[in-house]
């Protein structure tokens, strides 16, 4: 798992977190968030082929359709993008526990 992974909430149900990962993924495909969660990390597109188990092209298509999607020019528009989301998923997670009286 991709180091920046955004991991469910303890006694969370495992359908709501995927939902709001998808939906913080959006308007990326599941492979595209981890495409992108990889390069966010750092890693070369013929890095992220050999974890993923990919071509490196296979990668590089996936960046540049990323990049269209999220409407940036660069891999680091694209990381900081991923990174606000990130953030926006563990804002809702972090109030949703606090809306249940702090049980997990």
């Amino acid at each position: 798992m991709p180091p920046s992974a955004v991991r469910p909430a303890t006694g969370s149900s495992k359908t709501e977190s995927v939902s709001l990962l998808e939906t913080a993924l959006y308007p990326l495909t599941p492979r595209q968030g981890e495409v992108l969660q990889w390069v966010t990390a750092g890693k070369r597109d013929s890095e992220v082929a050999a974890i993923l188990g990919l071509s490196p092209r296979t990668v590089n298509k996936h960046v540049q359709l990323i990049l269209k999607k999220l409407h940036v020019e660069t891999r680091t528009a694209a990381a900081n993008w991923w990174h606000e989301r990130q953030r926006m998923v563990e804002r809702a997670l972090s109030a949703e526990r606090g809306s249940n009286g702090g049980r997990s």
